[in-house]
């Protein structure tokens, strides 16, 4: 799922997603007209962009993330956190398995912990993946 940011001129293309405008509007076009579904596939799409603490302001299929909005990680909190309170589901990202598309490769110790994490919660969680 996604959402344009102002038609015509982002309805496609790479200025489609993004991710201030898609957290700001997530709660009046997805919680209170019940699509939670939708709602959560954003959330978790974005979530899979997680870098360096910041949500992509815009994204591009997956591809070629630009984190240049200071406030859109804080729009997706604030998204989370509507999500829950409207869903009663305080733990969907605790059992949620979000693959991650880019990793921090600082240190190759962190990766292996984090593929070992993986492996441990593929047992026990359900999975999406929203990049694929």
């Amino acid at each position: 799922y996604s959402l344009a940011a102002g038609l015509p001129h982002f309805s496609s293309g790479f200025m489609r997603n993004w991710g201030r405008d898609t957290f700001i509007s997530l709660r009046g076009l997805f919680l209170v007209t019940g699509r939670f579904a939708e709602a959560k596939a954003l959330i978790i799409t974005f979530a899979s962009c997680f870098r360096h603490g910041l949500i992509p302001n815009l994204l591009v299929g997956c591809n070629n993330p630009r984190y240049n909005a200071r406030d859109a990680t804080w729009w997706f909190l604030q998204a989370v956190q509507d999500y829950m309170t409207f869903t009663q589901d305080s733990s969907f990202l605790l059992n949620t398995l979000i693959y991650k598309k880019y990793h921090n490769t600082s240190s190759s110790e962190k990766l292996k912990q984090s593929n070992n994490d993986n492996n441990e919660l593929n047992n026990s969680s359900s999975q999406i993946s929203p990049c694929s």
